[in-house]
């Protein structure tokens, strides 16, 4: 999902992971001396229970503020990713040449019919899928003109991802009791995706205590979510 609130890019980003044994963190800088990027890990044992606030309990934020102190990471802008049962997924159509703030007001309204909450109550973002019109489309009584405009003309639809703003307002607060900076929600895969783009150009990977708590796909999303917060 988009960036949050408009920040601007921060110097570095940090991804926050918690699971039921722990919390894992990833600090990515924009760029170092070589020109490289590159991420900073570490991993903080403890019972955390509920993770990431699953069904409304959160973790303690003081041993979040101790895994930072322990890290020794100075990045406050924060990624986290948003648990598959928090997210709700709609792909919705869309007029062709739409502008940005009608696209918005057709999302709304269509939205307005589908959640079980107003759309007020709603945080979502969307990214546009094209699809083209099929050229052997069935002959009708229209000159070939417009038979032929209508088949060169994409339809447009919106994959809309919905998180429920009380949980965004209480993630927030969560990290702002650790003293970070929510800056970035998004699902597991699309941080996963960015890292592993990221993986084919850099050498970069876990440290040994990260990549024994966490999965390489955890790893993977871990550090794409620091690398969302620094990366456009």
């Amino acid at each position: 999902m988009a960036r949050l609130w408009g920040w601007r890019v921060p110097k570095r980003g940090l991804g926050l992971m918690m699971t039921d044994r722990g919390v894992a963190l990833a600090q990515s800088q924009a760029m170092v001396r070589s020109g490289e990027q590159h991420c900073a890990w570490h991993w903080h044992r403890w019972s955390v229970g509920d993770a990431q606030g699953t069904s409304g309990a959160w973790p303690d934020p003081g041993q979040l503020r101790k895994a930072l102190a322990r890290s020794g990471f100075q990045a406050q802008a924060t990624a986290v990713a948003v648990p598959e049962a928090q997210l709700q997924r709609f792909s919705l159509p869309l007029e062709p040449g739409q502008s940005t703030r009608q696209m918005h007001a057709a999302i709304a309204t269509q939205l307005g019919s589908l959640l079980p909450h107003p759309v007020k109550d709603a945080v979502w973002d969307f990214e546009l899928r094209s699809e083209q019109a099929p050229a052997n489309a069935a002959p009708s009584a229209q000159p070939a003109w417009l038979q032929a405009a209508l088949q060169t003309q994409a339809t447009q639809t919106a994959d809309v991802l919905v998180i429920t703003r009380a949980w965004v307002m209480t993630c927030e607060q969560f990290c702002r009791a650790a003293g970070l900076q929510l800056v970035r929600l998004e699902p597991p895969w699309q941080a996963s995706t960015r890292w592993q783009v990221f993986a084919q150009n850099h050498a970069d990977h876990a440290s040994e205590p990260v990549a024994q708590a966490l999965s390489a796909q955890e790893q993977a999303v871990l550090g794409g979510l620091a690398l969302g917060v620094v990366m456009p």
